[in-house]
């Protein structure tokens, strides 16, 4: 794949990146600082879940937006910023067991050029295991200790413009898309235009951007097994 987008997208305004791509189509949640993204087909919802989402934002994080938004797992990809443990939260017990709200899991990228590109595919297989987390009561039956709800996923970084949309990028499309006629490109773009309103930062970096083309040139799928191109 050619990263010549990555050049592009320093410079590029809104109305011409933007100008044929509708607004989040997913309105109905709250007008905080995470956006909704990304809706998870219905065949790829776990087991006890209706429906499912992406979201991508800043650190700016508080319990009332993640409770509001459903949010089960938090996936921090910025180096330079720690979640605060308190946003865990406890919730009762199930089944006799501690129960928490969500996972604050953290797989920090420098945005910039110095990032080892297996460290964002680890960020990818982070979001999956989220995703994908064993139903309260499937932990109780492996004998987990503590019981961690599932639900939505937040991927963010500081600003939510750059390492965070590029990883949920990435993500979307080997998880959904790789071999279909939906390229990387329209993916990354489509998850730019959603967050510019809300983000100071409108332009992935160089550097992390061009991290993710050594994926997209290194992989040709991730899932559910990687599979290298020739």
């Amino acid at each position: 794949m050619d990263n010549s987008f990555c050049q592009l997208l320093q410079t590029i305004s809104e109305e011409n990146l933007c100008r044929l791509i509708p607004p989040p189509p997913f309105t109905t949640f709250p007008n905080v600082d995470m956006t909704c993204v990304f809706e998870i087909p219905k065949h790829a919802v776990p087991d006890g879940l209706g429906v499912q989402y992406i979201f991508v934002g800043s650190y700016n994080l508080s319990l009332g937006n993640l409770d509001n938004n459903d949010i089960a797992g938090v996936l921090n990809v910025a180096y330079d910023v720690n979640d605060d443990a308190d946003l865990q939260v406890q919730d009762g017990t199930f089944d006799g067991k501690p129960l928490f709200k969500r996972q604050l899991s953290k797989v920090g990228l420098v945005d910039g050029p110095e990032n080892d590109m297996m460290t964002a595919v680890a960020a990818l297989y982070m979001a999956d295991q989220l995703l994908n987390f064993p139903t309260p009561q499937s932990q109780t039956d492996q004998g987990m200790v503590n019981i961690i709800a599932n639900g939505n996923l937040l991927i963010h970084c500081h600003d939510g413009g750059s390492r965070s949309v590029t990883i949920t990028a990435l993500y979307i499309y080997y998880k959904f898309y790789a071999g279909s006629s939906t390229n990387f490109e329209e993916v990354y773009r489509d998850i730019i235009c959603y967050r510019w309103d809300k983000a100071s930062n409108h332009h992935p970096t160089v550097g992390i951007c061009n991290t993710a083309f050594q994926v997209l040139n290194t992989f040709e799928q991730l899932f559910p097994i990687p599979k290298y191109k020739s």
